[in-house]
C-alpha cells in the first residue's frame, strides 16, 4: 500500500470518526430551541480592537460552542477545510466578524462562513433571498446522502478515473478496457 493510500484512508477513518461526535453535538444544539436562543443572547458580541486591528472574542466565549476542520470538511466541503487549516486566522475573523454583525451564535456564524468559503457568490446570493423573505438555510446541518455521496466520489470513483488518466498517460493508448484497469501488474 503507498503511503498515499494510506493517507487518504486515516483522513477517512478521521472523518468517519469525527463525523458521529460533530453531528450529535450540532443537533442538539440548533434542535433544542431554549439553548440556542440563550447561547444567541446570552453571549457579548465579538468587539473590534482598533489597535490590533483584529476582532477580539466576546466575554464567555465558550470554545467548546464550535466544531472543527472536519465539521467544515463535512458541512461544506474542502474549500472552507483547507482556509482552516492554511489560515485559521482569516477563518476566526471572519466568524467573529459575522457573529457581531448579525448577532448569532458562533454555530451559526461558522455554518455561514463555511458556506462563503466554499461558493461566495451561492452565499450572498441566498442571503439576499432570505431578506426578500426566501426561508433561512440551515448551515450547520450536515446531510447524509451528501456525506455518502462524497465518500463514494472520494474512495470509489476518483481513484478509477486516476487508474485509467495513469494507463493512458503510461501505455499511449486511448482503448482502455476494464481487465486493464483491474491489472494492476503493469
Amino acid at each position: 500500500m503507498t503511503s498515499s493510500k494510506i493517507y487518504f484512508a486515516f483522513v477517512v477513518l478521521l472523518c468517519l470518526d469525527h463525523f458521529q461526535n460533530v453531528q450529535s453535538f450540532t443537533t442538539k444544539s440548533i434542535t433544542n430551541k431554549n439553548l440556542f436562543i440563550l447561547n444567541v443572547k446570552g453571549l457579548a458580541k465579538p468587539k473590534f480592537n482598533k489597535s490590533t486591528n483584529k476582532w477580539d472574542k466576546p466575554a464567555g466565549y465558550d470554545e467548546e460552542e464550535t466544531y472543527g476542520p472536519v465539521g467544515s470538511l463535512l458541512r461544506q466541503g474542502p474549500g472552507p477545510f483547507i482556509t482552516r487549516l492554511s489560515n485559521a486566522d482569516e477563518y476566526e475573523q471572519a466568524v467573529l466578524k459575522y457573529m457581531a454583525s448579525e448577532g448569532v451564535s458562533r454555530l451559526e456564524a461558522q455554518g455561514n462562513m463555511d458556506a462563503y468559503f466554499n461558493n461566495a457568490a451561492d452565499w450572498a446570493y441566498q442571503k439576499m433571498e432570505e431578506k426578500k423573505g426566501a426561508p433561512k438555510v440551515d448551515y450547520n446541518k450536515i446531510k447524509t446522502k451528501d456525506v455518502a455521496l462524497s465518500a463514494i466520489w472520494g474512495l470509489f470513483i476518483t481513484p478509477l478515473l486516476l487508474r485509467i488518466v495513469l494507463i493512458i498517460a503510461t501505455t499511449g493508448n486511448w482503448d482502455v478496457s476494464l481487465s486493464d484497469v483491474a491489472n494492476f501488474s503493469q
